[in-house]
């Protein structure tokens, strides 16, 4: 978890500080909404990038057979997430629903990208 947040706040903090050619390539990266949109991260940067620029910049390493899975709880989310993934010309693969009632479900969402 501590390496998943880290990445992320690399991503968030410095996109130009590596690129594939000088570092190894991202194989997978987990994100959920609290990732890009949750309140904590628009609370300490309101103005911080959004999941589809995120997308954007994973896109730039993310090794050729590599993917994004991203766990989405709203419908909201699902939106940008698909938005992010057509915008930088991957290919959404089908997702996955799971719920443990009518609350809370999880649409479990994966890009590559061909």
């Amino acid at each position: 978890m501590k390496t998943l947040c880290l990445c992320i706040a690399l991503l968030m903090c410095a996109p130009g500080v590596a690129s594939a050619a000088e570092r190894d390539t991202l194989t997978v990266l987990l994100i959920g909404d609290s990732t890009t949109k949750g309140a904590t991260p628009r609370r300490v940067k309101p103005d911080g990038i959004h999941l589809e620029e995120m997308i954007e910049k994973v896109k730039q390493v993310l090794h050729p057979e590599g993917c994004i899975v991203f766990n989405s709880v709203s419908a909201e989310s699902k939106e940008a997430f698909c938005r992010g993934i057509e915008r930088n010309g991957m290919v959404l693969h089908p997702s996955t629903h799971i719920a443990l009632n009518e609350y809370n479900p999880i649409e479990i969402m994966k890009a590559t990208l061909s």
